[in-house]
């Protein structure tokens, strides 16, 4: 009877070429690579700037770039392409999300007020949802402030003493 294949089984492309990168550091061998933004290693440089040794910096900055999210049992989490570059003349990736965000909550708002709701009822709708996307990337940014102050989460891996690498 065949095992069947699990996608722990397979090895991601994405994961591949970024443990190709980064050969030999000490956090490939976990399971979990969690990301940090790069306004939080910024953050983090401004508040503590020998906090990354070079490497260190080099390492997260990737991580954020090659998976937003980082890698769960070496398969990424979050965004994995690049984008490209933009064209000059062209607007940019934000103000294109900026204009696509206004565009679907003109069409909410007036699909809000076709069905009934009251141009109260709307705003209000549109502040709470507001607000709750504030309260996302607070929690997201204080989960990511805790990581980078737990001792467990920043501490050296220690080496096993059947591992052959010595101290």
């Amino acid at each position: 009877m065949k095992t069947p294949v699990t996608n722990e089984d397979r090895t991601d492309p994405v994961w591949e070429d970024f443990a190709r990168r980064h050969a030999g550091n000490e956090f490939l061998k976990y399971d979990a690579l969690y990301a940090l933004t790069e306004p939080i290693i910024d953050a983090i440089k401004d508040g503590a700037p020998r906090f990354f040794s070079p490497e260190q910096e080099l390492f997260e900055r990737d991580l954020a770039r090659t998976a937003s999210f980082g890698f769960f049992y070496r398969h990424p989490l979050g965004r994995v392409v690049e984008l490209p570059p933009e064209e000059p003349g062209q607007p940019s990736l934000d103000e294109r999300e900026r204009h696509s965000v206004q565009q679907i909550d003109k069409m909410l708002g007036e699909e809000m007020a076709r069905t009934g709701a009251t141009p109260y009822e709307i705003e209000e709708f549109f502040e709470g949802s507001a607000e709750r996307e504030e309260r996302v990337y607070d929690r997201q940014d204080a989960f990511a402030g805790w990581l980078v102050t737990n001792r467990s989460f920043t501490a050296k891996p220690e080496r096993s003493a059947n591992s052959g690498k010595g101290p």
